[in-house]
């Protein structure tokens, strides 16, 4: 049984309808039997809903997490094709569709089997303690430009109080690292993982990390992180003690970053495990 990780499918960013969509499934994912998708399918819900019900037959199942990107909404002049105004209403409205889908998962704090083969996931969320490494600022000040950030002016979600987010998701990966899982999935990153060197200097950092140590500390032998939300690869395999974890990025990305630089033959082999 072979396993594709990835993440940052921008579905939306290649296709308008169900024939873009099957092409884009053919040109960027390659063949496997398990879909796991670590966030980022969509703005469009209804390219998403759509990704996933032509993706259906093609797998033997589907395990997907949500990601920044998951939950915008309508607001002012942006994402005038998107019904809704408030993410939650979003969310239930897609997790409503998905459960039409026998074998589509949908992680959420929560974990699901496939085989010997435990994989659990949430969204995750950044901490605001990860910033730039030359020009240092403070946690409040980090939350204070958030307020200016992609997913505060995008999102309409627990009052956009990143505390409240925050404090939510961490407990939705508590519930699934509890449970031992082989593999984790979140969109957000676990810092242990670093930052790309071309990024080290860049503010933005605070929205895309979360300190993750106690986390890992509590992870299996030889399991797995995958994680999102930078449109980077990597693969790093850390040491904790007696244990290895394997963590791993593999986006797709956006179609300016993916023109004529995608290799799906060398993709398959960087991120497909063989179980």
């Amino acid at each position: 049984m072979t396993l594709n990780l990835t993440s940052d499918l921008h579905v939306d960013h290649y296709a308008e309808n169900r024939t873009e969509i099957s092409n884009f499934m053919e040109r960027y994912l390659p063949s496997c039997d398990v879909l796991c998708v670590a966030g980022d399918t969509a703005d469009n819900p209804k390219i998403f809903i759509d990704f996933y019900r032509l993706a259906s037959p093609k797998y033997k199942q589907i395990f997907l997490t949500f990601g920044n990107h998951d939950l915008t909404v309508k607001h002012d002049d942006c994402f005038l094709a998107n019904p809704f105004t408030q993410t939650e209403e979003k969310l239930n409205w897609i997790k409503e569709k998905l459960s039409e889908l026998p074998n589509v998962t949908l992680l959420d704090g929560t974990t699901a089997k496939i085989g010997k083969i435990k994989i659990g996931g949430c969204m995750g969320f950044n901490d605001f303690l990860v910033g730039s490494k030359t020009w240092p600022h403070s946690k409040e000040w980090l939350k204070n430009e958030w307020q200016f950030w992609y997913d505060n002016v995008h999102w309409r979600y627990k009052n956009n109080d990143p505390d409240a987010i925050f404090k939510d998701e961490m407990q939705k990966l508590e519930n699934v690292i509890s449970q031992k899982p082989d593999i984790v999935m979140t969109h957000f990153i676990p810092t242990a993982f670093g930052i790309p060197r071309k990024y080290e200097d860049e503010i933005s950092n605070a929205y895309f990390y979360f300190n993750a140590d106690e986390y890992l500390a509590k992870m299996k032998h030889k399991s797995i992180w995958l994680a999102g939300h930078t449109h980077d690869t990597g693969r790093k395999v850390i040491q904790l003690g007696s244990k290895k974890i394997t963590l791993l990025l593999n986006p797709i990305g956006y179609p300016m970053e993916t023109n004529r630089l995608y290799d799906l033959k060398n993709r398959g082999l960087f991120a497909m495990l063989d179980f």
